[in-house]
């Protein structure tokens, strides 16, 4: 039997969408374990010497492990957007809009109101609440066709 060649195609695209996937769950996971080996590291040759009490630098691991974990989910969804067809890629332009506007709507609000509400890091709670809305709105885009 002959394969049709769209068929074809769009198995390997979905196979490259699915490899890219698992790329970015593997850096996920790794991103904070690598963030702190390299602290570790860093800490070993600074740590030394200092005079005074050393700082508390563990409290930076997740900071650390989430950017390298945004720069891994920017590359990945730039290669997604890359690969897609002209409806999915109107799709996540929706989304990331949409994460950019709760962006630019949340993060001067948070700031305000940081010290009111004693909020240790307001910035990373905007930016969880944008990448939350990211990917809801991209789970409820895809159950909805």
């Amino acid at each position: 039997m002959v394969e049709d060649w769209g068929t074809a195609r769009e198995r390997q695209r979905r196979r490259r969408r699915w490899k890219w996937v698992a790329l970015v769950i593997v850096a996920a996971i790794a991103a904070p374990i690598v963030a702190a080996f390299v602290l570790g590291i860093v800490d070993g040759y600074t740590g030394q010497g200092a005079p005074g009490p050393a700082p508390d630098r563990r409290a930076h691991i997740g900071y650390v492990g989430m950017a390298l974990a945004v720069l891994v989910a920017v590359t990945v969804q730039y290669r997604l957007w890359r690969a897609a067809d002209e409806v999915e890629r109107g799709q996540i332009n929706i989304a990331l809009g949409l994460a950019g506007i709760v962006a630019l709507s949340t993060l001067p609000v948070l700031s305000l109101a940081a010290k009111p509400l004693a909020l240790p890091n307001p910035a990373m709670l905007g930016w969880s609440l944008s990448a939350a809305t990211l990917l809801g709105t991209r789970i409820v885009q895809r159950i909805r066709g």
